[in-house]
């Protein structure tokens, strides 16, 4: 039940994250690197989508592609740095 109830909290974490990402993304598109910018555009360029709405949606998919692999990064390094030094602790001492 534990392992079940963890994996739905992780879950849930990487889709709120990647939500909360995207819509910062959206909002504030110049707090982020001018490459990743570039690298939607030439994504649009290559695939030459037929109109707006389709180039706006080949633009959603990409920022939710790119913000899902950070969240996922970051929190996998974060667990992994948590799973690392949750073992070091010293045991409490009786009596003490």
């Amino acid at each position: 039940m534990r392992r079940s109830l963890s994996r739905a909290l992780l879950g849930l974490w990487l889709l709120a994250a990647t939500v909360a990402l995207v819509r910062f993304w959206y909002a504030r598109p110049e707090a982020f690197p001018a490459l990743l910018r570039q690298g939607g555009n030439a994504l649009i360029d290559a695939v030459a989508p037929a109109g707006a709405e389709a180039a706006a949606d080949l633009e959603l998919l990409y920022l939710v592609l790119l913000a899902f692999a950070a969240v996922a990064l970051v929190t996998g390094l974060g667990l992994a740095v948590w799973k690392r030094f949750k073992g070091d602790r010293p045991a409490p001492r009786p009596g003490r």
